[in-house]
């Protein structure tokens, strides 16, 4: 009786010890997966966050227009940060969540950023023209130039920008164009070309000296002219008459 109950609690103590073994493995196990799973989750639920830009808009298109290297089609949806390209004998009209509107003309590029109180853009090369309502604070960079609007009014305005020069044309509003460090204010009616800004001092000084040693060498250059011929004509008048020039005595 005491060997039957000896080996029945070393049975059953073998058993509980294989159990809890095989419970634990699969606790651990189940621990493990859920972890994964967790982590997982996490990871697929922070991705989009991370990728998902701003809508700013809609954009209006008339030919080809490439965003971010892409074709798109009109109504499509506007993101903040966007590349856009317009093709030849094409174009393009973006319609922004903060009431501004912009066309972009043939063969334009153009990055954007937009907020409901701001615009941000970089025009590489091509024209922009801009409708900007008041409160809207625009700023625009070209290859020499940084144009910036009054938000305190609206303003309608066109820029033509190139690798060498910016030119900017205001219809209504004021609008301010920095170039280098100098600052220039083009109001409702002008426009304004950096590609035509007054050279520097040193060489329009050197010019205007070389123009005024030309004009005095060629007024000096006239009158030996006018001289020599004078001479050469009073000396066929003296010949003709065969003499001296008599001066008629005083009365």
């Amino acid at each position: 009786m005491r060997e039957y109950f000896t080996g029945e609690a070393l049975s059953r103590g073998a058993n509980f010890a294989t159990n809890w073994r095989r419970g634990g493995r699969k606790a651990i196990a189940l621990m493990i997966a859920t972890a994964i799973l967790s982590l997982y989750a996490t990871a697929n639920s922070a991705t989009p966050k991370l990728n998902s830009k701003t809508s700013i808009g809609t954009i209006t298109i008339n030919g080809v227009v490439l965003i971010n290297g892409s074709r798109v089609v009109s109504g499509q949806t506007l993101f903040s940060g966007s590349n856009i390209r317009i093709g030849p004998k094409s174009e393009s009209g973006l319609d922004l969540g903060n009431l501004t509107r912009l066309k972009l003309e043939a063969e334009t590029s153009l990055t954007l950023e937009s907020s409901d109180l701001g615009l941000s853009a970089s025009l590489d090369n091509g024209t922009m023209r801009a409708l900007v309502p008041g409160g809207i604070r625009s700023g625009i960079t070209t290859a020499d130039a940084s144009i910036t609007t009054d938000a305190s009014q609206p303003a309608v305005f066109s820029v033509l920008a190139d690798s060498c020069s910016t030119t900017l044309s205001v219809q209504t509003g004021r609008v301010e164009v920095r170039f280098g460090n100098k600052v220039r204010s083009v109001a409702s009616g002008e426009s304004f070309s950096t590609g035509g800004a007054p050279l520097p001092l040193g060489p329009q000084q050197d010019l205007s000296n070389g123009k005024k040693v030309g004009l005095v060498l060629g007024i000096g250059g006239v009158i030996a002219i006018l001289l020599i011929a004078l001479t050469r004509e009073d000396a066929v008048v003296d010949g003709s008459f065969g003499g001296s020039v008599v001066n008629p005595s005083p009365r």
